[in-house]
């Protein structure tokens, strides 16, 4: 990511005056051409049907490998000068903890914050992409051990549905701040949780597509350019792969390890 429009876009993300659509519209001209999204070959077969359905499937941040996704803080210097979100927190069954200096008991924000975004990994559904094809790590931690397969999107045949939803994620350390958004019961409060990531993962540069429904799936059969077979793919999955991608003119690429570099090199085939 090019570090000015980044910049940019982690402050209108962080000004609770912009809109989802406001924040959109800034990102969608810095959409890659190309996102990528790593598969497998599972038991409920959900890869398969990314690749041969086009049927994107949605999970739930609460069965990501990382615990720490979509957690947020709240200043509580700030909160407790604010009684709307003090009423807040007591009317959705707010922490309390007994402050033995004041003797009285108080608002635990920080188990309040963890509540939300405990809640929030629950009633969000995610697709992750990536602007990379190429990442080791990711071939083995979504690819099954480089078994599986990796699915290229061509960003502008996505429908608009999908594109206008697609946002960057932020990797920092420090978890995104919602105080504003609890004060004014801001809408974009699911957005904004769900896009803040620990600087270990900026390796992924991760682009998500989220929604807060029941919806499972979302369709991307027609932007679908390019898929790419892991280095020790088995033969009968690659022999699949291989007869879909050439009845549904879609180039395929297989992995290969690099000669020279920790690197994977890719041929046509």
């Amino acid at each position: 990511m090019h570090k000015e429009w980044v910049m940019e876009y982690e402050r209108m993300i962080e000004d609770i005056r912009y809109t989802k659509s406001d924040i959109a519209g800034y990102i969608h001209k810095y959409i890659p051409e190309k996102l990528f999204r790593y598969r497998k070959f599972d038991q409920n077969e959900y890869g398969k049907m990314d690749l041969y359905d086009g049927k994107t499937f949605l999970s739930k941040v609460s069965d990501f490998n990382d615990p720490f996704d979509s957690l947020v803080r709240i200043n509580v210097k700030i909160a407790e000068k604010h009684p709307k979100i003090v009423e807040l927190a007591y009317n959705n069954g707010g922490y309390l903890y007994k402050d033995n200096a004041m003797n009285e008991f108080r608002v635990s924000f920080d188990e309040i914050a963890t509540s939300i975004g405990r809640d929030m990994q629950q009633i969000i559904r995610v697709a992750c992409f990536t602007e990379r094809n190429d990442s080791i790590l990711m071939w083995s931690h979504y690819a099954d051990c480089h078994q599986g397969f990796c699915i290229e999107y061509d960003t502008k045949k996505l429908n608009p549905v999908i594109s206008n939803n697609l946002f960057p994620i932020i990797y920092k350390n420090e978890r995104m701040d919602i105080t504003n958004n609890l004060y004014d019961n801001n809408p974009t409060t699911e957005l904004r949780t769900i896009l803040y990531k620990a600087l270990d993962w900026k390796y992924e540069k991760e682009w998500r597509y989220s929604v807060v429904k029941e919806t499972r799936f979302i369709h991307m059969k027609k932007a679908i350019s390019a898929v790419y077979l892991g280095v020790n793919i088995d033969k009968n999955n690659y022999q699949e792969i291989h007869n879909w991608a050439k009845a549904n003119n879609v180039k395929l690429f297989k992995g290969i390890i690099s000669t020279k570099n920790y690197a994977i090199d890719y041929e046509e085939v």
